[in-house]
């Protein structure tokens, strides 16, 4: 088996689809008529992303370990998905995948793609591999607008996070965070900065109504 799930000792086998233009780690069905994977005990409920259908929503939790060949993964951020927004992002044809490995896990390898030979070749980043799997801990679900997608608005605010508690409001366009101007900044690296350390200090300057206005917290983790 190339890829199984590892739970009390045992180990389940998954089929997966490899989604090199996902941001998560890894997305598991648990609703489907497969072998069921279960949700981890502590789940939070969270917009997992958009496709062309619309918003994908579901619960984010934390899969014990995972099996890539010999090598085994600990910790790892998994996306649940609703069984709505599975059958969104999968066609019927491919009911029988238990989901998809994103970029986030993909990464942390080199990876080698062979159409020919009907297989992928993973070979460990061993820095990146010691990175943790994180999440946003602001509370801020950012958007990039313009003609060239370096305007960055807030499309919502989780409420009693950290960025609500500072006074953060949907519709606040970002324009300088942590002393530098996101319009120079990629929405991978505001995203990045968002979910970078638990108790980590975050200064963000945004225009709302035509004014600049300051705001500082501290990341916390949810999950």
């Amino acid at each position: 088996e190339a890829i199984s799930l590892m739970n009390d000792g045992k180990s389940q086998p998954m089929k997966l689809v490899i989604d090199t233009g996902a941001g998560h780690a890894l997305m598991l069905n648990a609703t489907g008529n497969q072998e069921t994977i279960s949700l981890p005990e502590k789940v939070i409920r969270a917009n997992l992303g958009r496709g062309l259908n619309g918003d994908i929503n579901g619960h984010l939790g934390r899969v014990d370990k995972v099996k890539l060949g010999n090598l085994e993964i600990d910790n790892i951020l998994a996306s649940f998905p609703d069984s709505i927004s599975f059958s969104m992002k999968f066609p019927p044809t491919d009911y029988d995948r238990q989901g998809s490995i994103g970029c986030e896990l993909l990464r942390r390898f080199k990876v080698t793609l062979n159409y020919r030979g009907s297989y992928m070749a993973l070979r460990p980043v061993k820095v990146r591999l010691k990175e943790p799997f994180e999440h946003d801990m602001s509370g801020l679900e950012v958007r990039a607008e313009g003609a060239n997608f370096n305007r960055y608005f807030v499309r919502s605010v989780d409420d009693y996070s950290p960025a609500a508690l500072a006074g953060i409001m949907e519709n606040d366009e970002l324009v300088f965070l942590n002393n530098k101007n996101v319009s120079d900044m990629t929405i991978s690296e505001i995203v990045r900065i968002l979910s970078r350390k638990e108790g980590k200090a975050v200064e963000i300057f945004v225009r709302r109504n035509g004014t600049l206005q300051f705001f500082y917290f501290t990341l916390e983790r949810f999950i």
